[in-house]
């Protein structure tokens, strides 16, 4: 979900059947397709609903299915991962996976609010967050190579005094660079940089905020603790109208407006019957996964404020001086915010929501000291799954044909398997040479999350919806 656009106006579409300027990506795509026969044949625009339909939400298979099995107890020594477990539910860090690992963690007391009370079964729902050290090299199928650790030490992207935004894209442009499943075509791109409207878009309605600028703070901060699920998303009950991340969103704001913004305490204190309450959503079915990964980042925030910051989202923002590199590395040293993957002898750090919560305090803040970052413009593209399905379609990014046959099938793909990495940080770089390309035609103050921006809204479109996107179940994204 992305920000409130920054010094533009408050008025924007109830409903996105329709895309403001709609970008014409068939058209971009074909331009390259007389280079690239039946692949970029297949990345024109279609009409017809496949299994990426988030319509409705059906499905019942449990959790774990479809996500590869991680055995903790063979790594001996594995560092830089990170497991929070809700009732039974790991969500990893650096690779995301989700599964049935619980049992294996060792739970933490947090504080919390006394107003919350204790609730039947609470045990079972504590959270917990053991470091464990390194994490395993996948493979381009998503399997896990034995023996392979990786140590953060060893990677030549590693660099922690380089702002985080830098990180993000020299990483990203790393990548691209040795990519073995995406690449980027350089005349697709010169072709969406001439057809791209380089000004910020209109925010959606739930991408405006209420109350002052405290309570902004705090709600802003809180809903991008669980802005992900795109894995998820096809499962849960949406409102008309509203993708995943829109209906989630909205019923953030909701509750927002109804309830107040949350304390710390309630944050840290949240069970996922709560959850289920505040996003509307049943406790059965697929999307319980979801519903456990949200209880489980939630609580992870909520402790941090409370043991770091008084409990206090603003205090947080003034502890970053004013930097939202600051800010995002705070954030992003969290086990469900810690977006870095390994590739080869690439670590690739992609913090999608650790960078995007800075765009959202900006714009949710406008004009409020809390709100003004003096590096906002350095913020990279903020790497999900709906940006890079739009570059594909605009035949920007080319997918390797048996990457794209998964995609297509809607078969989800593993957190930090090399396609779904490639397709994050190759969607990354593009719109960094997109900026390039605008600024040297005039657009001088043209950001690379302004291009994102304008992307994501692009992606609404029910015929963008129509063609199937990667989807990846994670706290990430």
């Amino acid at each position: 979900m992305r920000a409130a656009t920054h010094g533009a106006g408050r008025s924007g579409p109830e409903h996105v059947g329709v895309v403001g300027e709609r970008l014409d990506l068939d058209g971009v795509a074909r331009g390259v397709a007389h280079e690239e026969g039946p692949l970029l044949a297949r990345l024109a625009l279609e009409a017809q609903v496949r299994l990426d339909d988030e319509g409705h939400a059906t499905g019942s298979e449990p959790l774990g299915r479809d996500v590869e099995r991680v055995d903790v107890e063979q790594q001996a020594e594995v560092g830089h991962r990170h497991v929070v477990a809700v009732d039974g539910v790991g969500v990893t860090g650096a690779g995301g996976r989700v599964d049935d690992v619980g049992h294996q963690l060792v739970a933490v007391e947090v504080p919390v609010d006394p107003a919350v009370g204790p609730a039947a079964g609470r045990a079972a729902e504590d959270a917990a967050v053991e470091r464990l050290g390194g994490g395993e090299v996948v493979d381009r199928d998503g399997e896990v190579e034995p023996g392979q650790l990786w140590h953060a030490a060893e990677s030549p992207m590693t660099d922690d005094h380089l702002p985080l935004p830098d990180r993000v894209r020299a990483g990203a442009a790393a990548l691209a660079g040795r990519a073995e499943l995406v690449r980027i075509d350089e005349g697709a791109l010169d072709r969406l940089a001439a057809a791209l409207d380089p000004t910020p878009p209109e925010p959606f309605p739930e991408e405006r905020w209420e109350g002052d600028a405290e309570d902004r703070a705090m709600g802003v901060v809180a809903w991008n603790a669980v802005n992900f699920g795109s894995g998820w998303f096809p499962h849960v009950v949406k409102l008309p109208g509203h993708s995943g991340a829109r209906t989630m969103a909205a019923r953030w704001q909701e509750r927002c407006r109804t309830a107040g913004v949350p304390t710390a305490g309630w944050l840290a204190g949240i069970t996922v019957d709560a959850v289920a309450e505040v996003l509307r959503q049943p406790l059965e079915g697929e999307g319980r996964g979801l519903l456990d990964a949200f209880t489980a980042a939630w609580r992870e925030l909520g402790a941090h404020l409370l043991e770091n910051h008084g409990g206090s989202a603003p205090a947080m923002i003034d502890a970053a001086g004013g930097s939202g590199a600051a800010l995002a590395a705070e954030l992003g040293a969290l086990p469900c915010w810690d977006d870095r993957h390994r590739v080869g002898a690439l670590e690739v750090p992609l913090y999608k929501r650790a960078q995007i919560v800075v765009w959202d305090l900006a714009g949710a803040l406008d004009g409020h000291e809390l709100g003004r970052f003096h590096d906002l413009s350095t913020l990279t593209a903020f790497a999900d799954n709906l940006v890079p399905h739009v570059l594909k379609l605009a035949g920007v990014l080319v997918v390797d044909p048996v990457l794209d046959a998964r995609i297509e099938r809607g078969e989800l793909l593993a957190s930090g398997e090399r396609g779904e990495v490639e397709l994050r940080a190759l969607g990354v770089h593009a719109v960094e040479l997109l900026v390039e390309r605008l600024r040297s035609a005039g657009h001088d103050d043209v950001t690379a999350a302004t291009v994102d921006h304008r992307l994501w809204q692009q992606g609404q479109d029910p015929a963008v919806k129509a063609r199937p996107r990667h989807r990846c179940r994670c706290t990430y994204y």
